[in-house]
């Protein structure tokens, strides 16, 4: 039966009056404001007003977009019964509505003729509208198209709207293909230059020490660079086989929408952040066939933001690249995270206190809730974040431990760099000789090398062994010791080199001013400070130091350790440690000389804590490891409610990861008191449980339950073998 609408179209296939409608409405919209624009150039010319009054009656648009809609639904959707076909239009017909397409005509009437642009914006509007139409599959697919089908009819028609109108005003400066011409070559131009810009400013890294007694170095990524091996962290309910090792960082984290990527302390979160920051930057400039040419990157270290609000969506050119933040185009970034076209990397959860932590997990959250299409790479310790944070859409990846093959191409590179600065022929061929017997020697003494597990350890084990004569650390403790005579300055009167404005303060008097130093640091969870601040603390540190230290300025002794030591450096105005475990290692020091272990206890709860507990187990003397041991395990027994006994499970833990840290114990019952703690944590019930529990050291094998017990177990529960075992 041949009906009509209000339109006056003749209905010979189901049609909804509701999309008619709202394509009558932006036509109109459209045509009006051609009309209005181009009425008083066109008074004189019959010809124009006759187009012009055409273009403001829709009825013969209408009319072949009904036939074309029928046409539609006879190829394509032919299974669809009308009520579904009806359905579908009636959807597609509140997409445009709640898209607000007329006012749009006012404000950017470039979006309408942009195809991909109209469809972007109407796709977003409309998904509370698809959400609530409960199609099924085969009507969530016509409306996709028949959407796709709707914005290409109406940019089209945009487009021809304007060809009318510059036949009528071709002086016209808005017109509707030059305001899409040019935002979008304005946008294209700014791609560019960004792209570029963060291309060249992450396309380095600093290998730690290699540039030992000059200003820091920076190297190639491309040349340099070991990338890390990856596993994918298995979700409670994912089958074992599901979980891979050792995935290739790049790929892993390119085939992934929404990624926490979790990593110890100095396993190189950062650098592998700043390396996808420019990865993504080439690939989107030089357009690689790869899994980030279409990924424009957004780096964001959230060490900057520990008293500053987190920044907005317009705000991350800023964040990361901020010399172009004036240049940027309206509502460019917006534009892109809403098309899935942008990734936003996150680094440093981990380095903000608690309750910031959970305004960053809503940051998030309204990111993603507001551009579900862009990608997003966030970087913690696993220790500072519950096992569903920030939200089960995002997929865990744990940068992995150095392994026998990563380990000599850290190593590697780290000689080839340092030869690239030695003009002496001698001394190319001896840190020749070094790379090569360190890496024999580490391939025979799996103690030591589980010592260097991370790049930055591993760097410095290689500056160490080029200082110290090819003399291998045997402990942790010791490699850090000896990290902090390197970096303090024995490099430099050893190799006689003239240090201007040297403070000839002794190593023992320069690690005693960077613990009191760093220690209010821990305390009051600071990474960065204000150079007056830094200044005061300095100077509150000299007390007791030698005369002659003493008289010393505060502001010249800051200076030094900032220009001389690489232990500190400046960065926009203020003053951090060049690596956390540095701040951890030295203030952990001061917690144990100045007898301060109970504010540790009494604050070991607190995960940004835990390295400094480790720190502080590893340099203590045989009574003070038993009291901090002791104690902890005494702090855990007096909880007695069920959130208190995660929080004693917590610490009992930290005291068996403690215990891995210290050689020397009196009295000697804490040991077996620790042992006995611990063994009834084992398996543990979380990853951030299992990751103290691998601190703890070689000691936690014995505890494990062999073959039969897990055997025992699984028929007693009626769990699955693999399953138990793989806990």
């Amino acid at each position: 039966m041949t009906a009509a609408n209000r339109w006056g179209c003749p209905v010979v296939d189901p049609v909804s009056s509701a999309l008619l409608g709202a394509l009558g409405a932006t036509f109109s919209a459209l045509h009006q404001w051609v009309v209005e624009r181009a009425a008083d150039q066109a008074a004189e010319q019959a010809v124009h007003q006759h187009r012009l009054r055409g273009l403001a009656r829709p009825d013969r648009l209408l009319a072949r977009a009904a036939r074309e809609l029928g046409e539609l639904r006879r190829v394509e959707f032919a299974r669809l019964s009308d009520q579904e076909w009806l359905a579908v239009q009636d959807a597609v017909a509140g997409a445009l509505t709640a898209a607000r397409l007329g006012e749009l005509v006012e404000r950017a009437p470039a979006v309408l003729a942009s195809s991909s642009r109209l469809r972007a914006r109407v796709r977003e509007a409309g998904r509370p509208v698809l959400q609530d139409a409960g199609l099924g599959q085969a009507g969530r697919d016509a409306y996709h198209h028949l959407l796709r089908h709707t914005c290409h009819k109406i940019a089209v028609r945009a487009r021809e709207v304007d060809a009318v109108m510059r036949s009528v005003q071709a002086g016209i400066a808005d017109r509707i293909d030059d305001f899409a011409s040019r935002d979008e070559r304005r946008a294209a131009d700014f791609e560019r230059a960004y792209v570029r810009y963060v291309a060249a400013e992450y396309a380095t890294f600093e290998l730690f020490q290699v540039s030992v007694g000059r200003a820091p170095a920076k190297h190639p990524f491309d040349d340099f660079y070991t990338a890390p091996s990856l596993a994918r962290r298995q979700d409670p309910g994912d089958d074992a086989e599901l979980t891979g090792a050792g995935t290739d960082g790049r790929h892993a984290i390119g085939s992934a929408r929404r990624v926490l990527l979790l990593g110890g302390a100095g396993a190189g979160k950062t650098t592998f952040l700043r390396w996808l920051a420019h990865l993504a930057a080439v690939s989107v400039h030089d357009r690689r066939d790869d899994s980030w040419r279409d990924d424009v990157p957004f780096f964001v270290s959230l060490r900057r933001f520990g008293d500053r609000p987190l920044p907005g969506a317009e705000e991350l050119v800023e964040a990361g690249a901020a010399p172009l933040a004036g240049e940027k185009p309206d509502r460019w970034v917006s534009g892109l995270l809403r098309s899935g076209r942008a990734v936003i990397l996150v680094d440093g959860v981990d380095e903000l206190l608690l309750p910031r932590r959970e305004e960053v997990r809503r940051w998030l959250d309204g990111l993603v809730r507001a551009y579900p299409d862009a990608r997003f790479v966030v970087s913690t310790r696993p220790s500072a974040v519950a096992d569903d944070w920030p939200g089960p859409d995002f997929r865990r990846f744990e940068l992995l431990p150095l392994s026998r093959n990563g380990l000599h191409r850290v190593i590697g590179n780290w000689y080839t760099a340092a030869r690239a600065l030695e003009s002496d022929p001698e001394q190319r061929e001896w840190l020749t000789r070094c790379e090569e017997r360190l890496t024999r020697s580490l391939d025979g003494r799996p103690d030591v090398r589980a010592l260097v597990s991370s790049p930055l350890l591993c760097s410095l084990l290689c500056a160490l062994y080029r200082k110290e004569n090819m003399y291998l650390p045997q402990s942790r403790k010791e490699l850090l010791d000896k990290a902090l005579e390197l970096l303090l300055g024995q490099w430099d009167v050893q190799r006689d080199i003239a240090v201007e404005d040297e403070l000839r303060m002794s190593t023992k008097e320069k690690i005693i001013l960077l613990e009191r130093f760093a220690a209010p640091m821990v305390r009051n969870a600071e990474l960065l400070i204000g150079e007056e601040v830094a200044e005061q603390r300095i100077g509150r540190a000299m007390s007791g130091l030698r005369s002659e230290a003493r008289e010393l300025e505060p502001a010249q002794v800051l200076r030094h350790l900032v220009e001389r030591t690489g232990l500190l450096r400046r960065q926009d105005g203020r003053i951090q440690f060049v690596h956390r475990t540095f701040r951890d290692f030295l203030a952990a020091g001061e917690f144990v000389k100045a007898g301060e272990l109970g504010y540790l206890i009494e604050h070991a709860h607190d995960d940004s804590l835990h390295e400094v507990v480790f720190m502080a187990a590893a340099q203590a003397r045989a009574r003070e490891a038993g009291e901090l041991l002791g104690r902890l395990l005494e702090r855990a027994g007096k909880r007695v409610t069920r959130k208190d006994r995660e929080v004693a499970d917590r610490l009992e833990l930290l005291a068996a990861a403690s215990l891995g840290y210290v050689d020397v114990i009196d009295p000697e019952h804490v040991r077996t008191d620790v042992l006995t703690a611990v063994r009834r944590l084992i398996p543990p019930e979380s990853f951030q449980d299992a990751e103290l529990l691998a601190r703890a050291g070689t000691f936690v094998v014995d505890l494990l339950p062999g073959p039969i017990e897990v055997g025992k177990y699984a028929e007693e529960t009626g769990a699955d073998r693999a399953g138990v075992a793989a806990r």
